[in-house]
């Protein structure tokens, strides 16, 4: 015992460090427009949001293999997909993300999870990094590997027009998905357990910024806490022209016939978004 211990820890160790050199943060360089306010902000959810989802239920589904087709309707990171088991085997469960519809499409990623031995709702976490682009065809499938019949909750009637399950056009599985979009500065950070959010040093800009690029910090958090950083430098433009108001003014001519004006006698209060303008 005192030789294997020193060996277990060992282990243990390189275990833990290909978790945290598993991630990397990739960054690109961006120009961002100021708009008729002299602001522009990232608009980007940094967190995983809801895309496909279907709520009711109105039957099941019982096959040794079941699939969902969907459309993504934003690009980006798939984050988790969630069913609701009627009953479960309690066998590792195979989930695999294809392209295309059905089940017989390429494989993007495929892991092993637990079927629940009861019923209930049941999240898939998905490891990796599994990119989706909005308006493509993809498939999620479920089947318990030893090809025993599983049966999640259905709805018919096509609730999720953009997808459907194996049964027919009209049934979907009862489901919900989430995917976590890229940031606009983000150029394809990776991670090996899959990336859970994003943070920006800075997500809105003014007329300030206008002197000099911007640096902007970019961190990505995986799955387990850990965290991978760099930075882009946003350069921030103002291509909004000021607009010009004009008023009706009186010349006076004088003792040798002629008048002066200047540019502030006909401005009716021209404006500009950075208030970077002159008269003339």
């Amino acid at each position: 015992m005192k030789r294997l211990l020193p060996l277990l820890t060992i282990a243990l160790s390189l275990t833990l460090n290909q978790y945290t050199l598993g991630q990397t943060a990739n960054c690109q360089a961006l120009t961002v427009q100021l708009d008729g306010s002299g602001n522009y902000s990232f608009t980007t959810p940094l967190t995983p949001q809801t895309d496909a989802e279907v709520l009711t239920s109105t039957g099941s589904a019982t096959a040794s293999i079941v699939w969902q087709s969907f459309i993504p309707t934003v690009s980006g990171i798939l984050d988790k997909i969630t069913v609701d088991f009627i009953s479960g085997s309690g066998f590792p469960t195979n989930v695999t993300i294809r392209s295309g519809e059905g089940a017989g499409g390429p494989a993007i990623q495929s892991f092993v999870a637990l079927t629940p031995s009861t019923s209930g709702v049941v999240e898939y976490d998905i490891p990796g990094v599994v990119d989706l682009v909005a308006g493509n065809t993809y498939t999620f499938q479920i089947n318990d590997g030893i090809a025993s019949p599983l049966t999640l909750r259905r709805s018919d009637g096509n609730p999720y027009p953009a997808g459907r399950c194996q049964y027919d056009a009209n049934t979907d599985l009862k489901f919900s998905l989430d995917i976590l979009q890229r940031p606009d500065i983000d150029n394809g950070s990776t991670d090996a357990d899959g990336i859970d959010y994003f943070t920006l040093s800075q997500s809105s800009f003014e007329c300030s910024d206008l002197a000099a690029p911007v640096p902007v910090t970019l961190t990505v958090f995986d799955k387990l806490g850990n965290s991978n950083t760099c930075v882009a430098n946003v350069s921030v433009v103002d291509n909004v022209a000021p607009t010009a108001t004009c008023q009706n003014t009186t010349a006076f001519i004088d003792a040798l016939g002629t008048a002066t004006i200047i540019a502030g006698d006909i401005d009716g209060g021209s404006t500009d978004n950075c208030s970077g303008f002159t008269l003339s």
